[in-house]
Formats: structure tokens, C-alpha cells, sequence
């Protein structure tokens, strides 16, 4: 159960990163 809460919570993290760079790296390529 350790495991797979483990990998729960590293595809959350992956998914706020990706939310977080995706627009970051759009207006940075604006300007």
C-alpha cells in the first residue's frame, strides 16, 4: 500500500510541475 501511495503522490507532484512549467514556458516564449 506504501508503494503504491508512493506513486500516487509522485504523479501528483509530476502533474502540479507540468501545470506550473506548461504556462511558464509559454509566456516566456511570448517574450
Amino acid at each position: 500500500m506504501a508503494g503504491g501511495n508512493g506513486l500516487a503522490i509522485v504523479l501528483m507532484v509530476i502533474g502540479f510541475v507540468i501545470l506550473f512549467l506548461v504556462p511558464l514556458t509559454f509566456l516566456t516564449g511570448l517574450f
